[in-house]
Formats: structure tokens, sequence, C-alpha cells
């Protein structure tokens, strides 16, 4: 159920997800958002929201290949530990 996911995305700390609806509904509710994307670009067609971090393949991976699979666990990891501790910083803040 989509109300049932949208209730749990927004009590979690971070969402991570891939390009799709749901990365576009957990932007729009403003928490901290790690959004893999692959064959797509975020410029393209990602959300816009100052919590958002994305994690795409490099520039230089040819355009046949550019999918999830050019994104590496380290990348992903370490975006979503940014988006947690900037989440806690603005919490600290404000």
């Amino acid at each position: 159920q989509l109300t049932d996911a949208m209730c749990q995305i927004a009590a979690s700390t971070a969402f991570l997800g891939v390009d799709g609806g749901l990365c576009h509904a957990a932007a729009a509710l403003g928490g901290p958002c790690v959004l893999i994307f692959g064959s797509n670009r975020s410029y393209e067609t990602g959300p816009v929201n100052d919590q958002v971090r994305y994690v795409e393949p490099p520039i230089s991976t040819p355009s046949w290949v550019q999918d999830t699979r050019g994104v590496s666990e380290e990348r992903v990891l370490s975006a979503l530990a940014e988006a947690v501790m900037a989440q806690s910083s603005r919490r600290q803040e404000a």
C-alpha cells in the first residue's frame, strides 16, 4: 500500500532508494534521501530538495553500461552517512 510506504518513509531516519516513484515521494516529504541513479541522470529526472543526495555511475562509464552496477557500495554508504549527519546537525541548530 502506498499509504503504508509513505508512513514508513516519513518515520524513517533517511530514505535509500533508486530512481522511481517512491524516491520522489520521499524527497517531497523533506527528509534525508540518498537516491541511486543508473541509466537516467539525476539532473534530468531527479527530485530537487536540499536533503537529497544522488549517487550515480561515474561520467566516464560508457552510456550502454550506465546502470546501478557502476555505483559502489562505499559511495552509497558514504552518501547515507553524510545525509544522516547533515540531518543531525540541522536538528541541533533548531
